[in-house]
């Protein structure tokens, strides 16, 4: 795992930052360079030499860009890169983004070495190389040149000492100990943190500030990873204010991804970046235009549902419905479906079924039905006029059968409705059932 150096000064160059491997390069000026206010958009790396590629994952790929112009020029790198040889090239600045001189950034690698970057300003290529393949001779100390003007304010994550606690009690971890609430840390949904680090100093202040952001859903990112083990790691977002507890904190956070497991006392760096603040409401923006008009829809005029069974015995004079009719207004053409529930109890075949559609013996319209025919062993389905004196008759049975029908009329300013009966009379009852259905729809 990567450790923070602190910053160095020397005649021609500022260094900081970290290493390489699974480390990440933070703003190194250029070697000679005055330095500058005028800052590119970064560019990505995707040319890598050497078998050099970015580690991947929640990691930064590797980028850089080249601020200030005029009086000197400052290299900015940063990224997480893995899998090249020693003292390779990693990749060849494009001309154009190459510092004024040769530079070399240092840092320190994942098992604590210092390494340096070397960058040829003539050439573009930059090399990673342990420092004792490129140590030369002491140079003389070179005069002390200029102040430089304050560059712009960069991300940097400080990392925090401590050791982890396999408990998962909430209470107080012990001082330099941080514990999780759930031994699944894809389940994990709180942090209880002692408020003094694993070196003993005192961060109540700084725990605290974590959930500062005003952007409540995510105040902020915080990365749990094992000093001795950076492949053994947890991100979690904190998604909600954390409570101080006298000693130690409970941190609200919803799990993002992890890798590997914790063992009880493990050494573990903290690692936190702030999300910035909810940003001002903007302007309601212009009306767009009025969409294209939809096609008309299919709705039914009305339907009618039957509310309650009725049933008829030893009958097979036609009856209207109690429910299943509606009034045709004269002269006015209607579209009409009807499904028809009934039964016989007593079992199939006796007593059977018979229905007409109408209002009066004269033919106003025509209709198509199915039914179970009149043995119960079969479908019959056809065309039949709408009239009350041309009954269509269909078997029983024990279990609930249904008549599905559908037609079109003209209105004469009487009753469109379903007549009914036993075919053959019988003492046991013929049922049409609560939930049968007539709908229509006017059509002019």
């Amino acid at each position: 795992m990567s450790r923070p150096i602190y910053e160095q000064q020397g005649p021609n160059k500022r260094l900081a930052g970290l290493g390489y491997g699974q480390d990440q390069l933070q703003r190194r000026p250029a070697m000679g360079g005055t330095g500058g206010g005028d800052c590119p958009d970064w560019t990505t790396v995707t040319a890598f030499q050497n078998s050099w590629t970015n580690v991947g994952g929640v990691w930064q790929t590797l980028r850089y860009r080249l601020c200030g112009t005029g009086g000197g020029t400052d290299l900015e790198i940063e990224g997480f890169v893995d899998g090249g040889a020693d003292c390779t090239v990693v990749f060849t600045l494009p001309v154009g983004s190459r510092p004024d001189n040769d530079t070399i950034l240092v840092g320190i690698d994942s098992s604590g070495q210092v390494v340096e970057w070397v960058v040829d300003a003539s050439t573009g290529t930059v090399t990673l190389c342990l420092a004792t393949c490129v140590a030369g001779a002491t140079g003389n100390t070179g005069p002390t040149g200029p102040t430089g003007p304050t560059g712009a304010q960069g991300l940097s994550l400080a990392a925090i000492d401590y050791l982890w606690d396999s408990g998962t009690g909430s209470s107080d971890p012990g001082s330099g100990h941080l514990r999780f609430n759930n031994a699944t840390i894809s389940s994990v949904t709180q942090l209880f943190i002692s408020e003094t680090d694993n070196r003993g100093n005192g961060l109540a202040a700084l725990i605290q500030s974590w959930d500062d952001s005003t952007h409540s859903a995510l105040r902020g990112t915080l990365y749990v990873v094992n000093v001795d083990f950076p492949n053994v790691f947890a991100v979690f977002s904190v998604s909600g204010s954390i409570t101080d507890n006298g000693g130690w904190d409970t941190i609200p956070v919803t799990h993002v991804v992890s890798a590997g497991a914790f063992n009880d006392e493990d050494e573990i760096f903290l690692y936190f970046a702030r999300t910035g603040d909810d940003g001002a409401t903007g302007a309601t923006g212009a009306t767009g235009a009025t969409g294209a008009t939809g096609t008309a829809g299919s709705d039914w005029t009305a339907t009618i549902s039957k509310s309650a069974d009725e049933s008829v015995a030893s009958s097979t004079a036609l009856q209207d419905d109690d429910e299943l009719f509606f009034t045709g207004t004269n002269l006015k053409s209607y579209l009409w479906e009807a499904v028809i529930i009934y039964a016989s109890p007593a079992g199939a075949g006796t007593p059977d079924f018979k229905f007409a559609w109408g209002w009066d013996n004269n033919f106003h319209g025509s209709f198509h039905y199915s039914v179970i025919n009149i043995t119960d062993t079969g479908l019959t389905s056809a065309w039949q006029g709408s009239q009350l004196n041309a009954p269509i008759a269909a078997g029983t049975a024990a279990g609930d059968r249904a008549v599905h029908c559908k037609g079109a009329f003209v209105g004469d300013g009487s009753n469109f409705k379903l007549q009914w009966a036993q075919n053959n009379s019988s003492v046991n009852a013929t049922i049409v059932r609560a939930g049968s259905m007539l709908r229509y729809k006017l059509l002019n």
